[in-house]
């Protein structure tokens, strides 16, 4: 008996929804190659995974001499069931008997999923291919044992008709003799602009609202047609809470003030944590290093950034923004009682060196930065009391502490305009703590 199963909202999609990605899968499949798929949170990897398992006609419009000979099965890794190896194999062997490869021998109480697994794969005719369509597997790939994926790779070898299509956020560790298998990989990035004005429209049939041209226009700018900010910004707007009708800038921040905009940034921005430091400087304006090359090529890869002439720039205003917000925008300058200065910031430690008079310079400033420090308290601890040390001596060391303050914290502060320290007409000098968009820098005194 094959047992019904619930139809997802993917087989409902047209079958031409997200050629490219689907293509590049089911030609592997055609060519009894298995294939990974990757897709950072929210770009939409496990609608394809649904879309492919369940669409009446995807195997038709893309293996038309071959569809009759594939057989699809997927299993849900996100069930609290599938987080374990055993509870994994219990559901794929669950669906492959929804599928129909269910001999009676495999239903047995006492039989292990592994054995009953292979039972049901050795009942299967020669000239039939399945394709299991495993998705999610991140967690799997972290936790599983090595002879999990050594099991797996033994079902392929069984007769060479089992297909596997791993869905991930991230390529994983090496997987035994299954990586072998995966010689393929197929990045799932942001929507195509067909499939963007498929999904809007979607969501103003759900939504019962009419969306513009310019309404169109501005959402797939702004989300930059990742497929979780698109439809949270859709519902956004198509409820009435916000309205479009800002620059792209200042709509980006008023949308990520909603917590379905920053859960879906939050998600993607956790994908990212190895990468964090080189997008924070591309969302600053700070262009990345030679030797980031491979990074910003799997960061291409992913759909995280696009090549422009002038660069790259993130996909997403949207993502722009959120990442801006998350900055900590704080320099710290530990001043110790000897070389060398250190600096603190999003983009690591930096070090400071000064000369004995700047550096005592600047430990008396940064006792109090916020205080005005009068001339002739400056020229006593550069003078040891000498009470002949004239102002332009004073100024002078000043001008050359503030000219290697500013080299140093211009850059960590995106901000070239940035005077370190501040002189009160005829009072004394003071330590700048603001900076442009709402930056500080805090000043920290250690033995």
């Amino acid at each position: 008996m094959v047992l019904r199963m619930p139809i997802p909202k993917e087989a409902s999609f047209p079958v031409t929804y997200r050629a490219a990605q689907v293509n590049a899968i089911l030609d592997a499949v055609a060519r009894c190659r298995s294939i990974a798929v990757y897709g950072l949170a929210g770009m939409g990897k496990s609608n394809i995974f649904r879309f492919l398992a369940s669409h009446p006609k995807v195997k038709e419009h893309y293996l038309p001499q071959t569809a009759a000979t594939f057989q699809f099965v997927t299993v849900d890794c996100n069930l609290s069931d599938a987080d374990t190896e055993d509870g994994l194999l219990r559901e794929l062997d669950f669906q492959l008997a929804r599928a129909g490869l269910a001999p009676e021998r495999a239903f047995s109480q006492n039989i292990a999923p592994r054995q009953a697994i292979r039972l049901r794969l050795e009942a299967m005719h020669a000239d039939k291919n399945l394709v299991i369509l495993l998705d999610p597997l991140d967690r799997a790939f972290a936790q599983f044992s090595q002879s999990f994926w050594a099991y797996l790779r033994a079902l392929r070898d069984i007769q060479g008709n089992v297909i596997y299509v791993f869905g991930a956020r991230r390529p994983p560790p090496p997987l035994c003799e299954l990586q072998e298998l995966f010689v393929e990989a197929c990045w799932v990035t942001p929507l195509t602009r067909p499939d963007a004005q498929g999904s809007l429209a979607r969501d103003a049939r759900r939504l019962n609202v009419t969306f513009t041209n310019r309404d169109i226009n501005l959402l797939m700018e702004l989300s930059g047609n990742h497929p979780g900010l698109l439809k949270n910004c859709a519902e956004l707007v198509g409820r009435g809470a916000v309205t479009l009708h800002q620059p792209s800038e200042l709509l980006a921040r008023e949308l990520l003030a909603y917590e379905t905009i920053q859960a879906v940034c939050r998600d993607l921005w956790a994908d990212l944590k190895a990468e964090w430091k080189i997008l924070q400087g591309l969302a600053l304006g700070v262009p990345p290093n030679a030797a980031d090359a491979k990074i910003l090529e799997f960061l291409r890869r992913a759909g995280v950034l696009g090549k422009t002439q002038a660069g790259y720039e993130l996909f997403s205003p949207l993502l722009r923004a959120y990442i801006i917000s998350d900055l900590p925008r704080v320099i710290r300058v530990h001043v110790r009682a000897s070389e060398p200065v250190t600096l603190e910031s999003w983009q690591g430690t930096h070090t400071l060196r000064l000369g004995e008079s700047a550096l005592q310079l600047l430990r008396v400033l940064a006792q109090a930065p916020e205080e005005i420090h009068p001339r002739a308290r400056l020229a006593r601890t550069l003078a040891l009391g000498d009470p002949h040390y004239s102002d332009e001596a004073v100024m002078a060391h000043i001008k050359r502490l503030r000219k290697s303050l500013n080299a140093a914290l211009r850059p960590l502060l995106i901000d070239d305009r940035f005077d370190a320290i501040l002189a009160a007409r005829k009072q004394g000098y003071r330590l700048q703590l603001q900076a442009a968009h709402a930056w500080r820098v805090e000043y920290e005194i250690s033995a």
